[in-house]
């Protein structure tokens, strides 16, 4: 249930809990606010969002996320 992320739909809509699959991506925007791509349980890559650090309710997701992003960048920092 760790992965479980609350998005506020709409006041005419009941409040919806979506379940991240993974984190695809990232890409730090002008402000340098941190963007994660993410794949939605039960949706199509076709769906997926970008969502700030803040919104992400993941931690060994985006833990996990990190480290894979760190450790790409030694090794094409050692290349």
């Amino acid at each position: 249930m760790e992965n479980l992320e609350f998005l506020e739909v709409s006041d005419d809509e009941e409040e919806c809990f979506y379940e991240v699959e993974a984190i695809v991506g990232m890409h730090i925007t002008e402000d340098g606010e941190r963007m994660y791509e993410i794949k939605w349980k039960g949706y199509s890559s076709s769906e997926n969002t970008f969502e700030p650090e803040r919104n992400l309710n993941c931690p060994e997701l985006l833990k996990a996320f990190l480290e894979k992003v760190n450790a790409s960048n030694k090794e094409e920092q050692q290349q």
